[in-house]
């Protein structure tokens, strides 16, 4: 899950990922109607639904096809609708799926200086999607991420002072006001949140900056009880100066995972740990060479999408195992997402060019492996609901800079597509 706290990680995709580097860490969410929840992350995009790839034969993984009335064909893009925003600077898209529906919470912040939290619930159809009046959560705020929690949605961002938590009904509807989650620096970022069984946990990333003007990054993790209050932050790890960060969240089996990127010389390791809330603490499962880029639970294991130089690949491993390579992705594997179904998909991209887009395709880790263009994308975000995955997309107007630059003040537009299975 790339995310904005400045754009260390920016370089350290280039080396994790043959394809390209993403904008930013994005955290979605996902689960499967057993109960697991699972996140994933998202980089830079932008669409419009196009044809199967014909390389579907190298996309060798074995992951869960889904059952009964669920889809297992190729995936197959709805005609791509606009969101028309409050702003025309729309950035930092994050999406959550209702696991009792297919629709869709979308969440994006302003790129102006006020710099707003917006969300609207999107309900797709057949003649396009239907929005709910777009709200303001936040006069001021930055690094949203979302979740369905199974009846409705919440959604977590840092408004420079800490982090800040808003609930939602399954109609995309405000419940109460926003609550004061964590008081923490300037530089914290939330990167993924996921519902468990107990209630909520979020990661998030500490940006701390040092007297030579680089910065330190720190990795964190919280349990948020019923009443909205984060327990005491565990520390996973602290990376930097000058190399980049990412943790994500998962749900399996009761017991949430958390995946972070750990620094120990000059090369990535990811390390997923175990969170005991009664200790307090990460217990140690497994560790993989690398920079994982997403992290999601589906068919009873977890999953890691990571670069590397001989193409991005998938990491599988049942809880409290190691984890093994489960197969080749046919593009770099930006985020993954995990639908009602139990199946999963992911998104990735082909490289940015100089005005800060990147052709983005989608793929079908089942029914064969196929992939579909879905166009060029500035930044994105990728997530499963009842039967369906969505994705929701930034796409730039005019020059950039590229994912590495300034985004502020970027005008672009904002849109959206359904994913289903043939």
């Amino acid at each position: 899950m790339w995310r904005h706290p400045g754009r260390l990680r920016l370089g350290v995709l280039a080396l994790a990922a043959a394809s390209a580097c993403k904008g930013r860490i994005d955290a979605t969410s996902a689960g499967e109607r057993s109960g697991d929840a699972s996140t994933g992350d998202s980089g830079g995009s932008s669409s419009g639904g196009g044809a199967a790839g014909d390389d579907a034969g190298a996309c060798a993984v074995d992951v869960p096809s889904g059952s009964g009335s669920c889809g297992t064909g190729q995936l197959v893009a709805a005609p791509t609708s606009t969101i028309v925003t409050p702003d025309p600077w729309p950035l930092n898209p994050v999406l959550a799926g209702s696991l009792a529906s297919d629709e869709y919470l979308a969440v994006w912040t302003d790129g102006n200086v006020r710099a707003p939290v917006w969300a609207s619930l999107i309900q797709p159809g057949v003649s396009g999607i239907t929005l709910s009046p777009i709200i303001e959560l936040s006069s001021t705020g930055a690094c949203p991420v979302a979740i369905w929690t199974g009846a409705g949605f919440a959604v977590v961002w840092t408004d420079g002072s800490g982090l800040r938590l808003q609930q939602l009904n399954a109609q995309g509807g405000p419940i109460g006001s926003p609550a004061a989650l964590l008081s923490g620096p300037s530089g914290m970022c939330p990167t993924s949140l996921v519902s468990t069984g107990a209630g909520l946990a979020v990661a998030w990333s500490t940006s701390t900056p040092t007297p030579q003007g680089e910065a330190i990054v720190s990795e964190s993790v919280a349990l948020i009880d019923a009443s909205g209050t984060a327990s005491t932050p565990i520390l996973l790890d602290t990376v930097g100066p000058g190399v980049a960060a990412n943790v994500a969240l998962a749900e399996l089996g009761g017991q949430t995972y958390v995946a972070f990127v750990q620094w120990p010389d000059t090369s990535a390791t990811t390390a997923v740990s175990r969170i005991d809330g009664s200790l307090g603490a990460a217990v140690p499962q497994a560790t993989v060479p690398g920079f994982f880029q997403s992290f999601v639970a589906a068919g009873g294991q977890l999953w890691l999408g990571m670069g590397g130089g001989g193409g991005p690949l998938l990491y599988t491993a049942l809880r409290g195992a190691p984890f093994q390579s489960a197969g080749q992705g046919c593009s770099a594997i930006d985020d993954l997402a995990v639908d009602g179904c139990g199946q999963l998909a992911g998104l990735g991209n082909a490289g940015f060019n100089p005005g800060g887009t990147a052709a983005f395709y989608a793929q079908s880790f089942g029914g064969g492996g196929s992939t579909l263009s879905l166009g060029a994308m500035s930044e994105s975000a990728l997530a499963g609901a009842a039967s369906t995955f969505g994705v929701l997309w930034f796409a730039r107007i005019g020059p950039g800079g590229g994912p590495a630059g300034d985004d502020a003040q970027q005008t672009g537009t904002l849109s959206f597509t359904t994913l289903s299975r043939e």
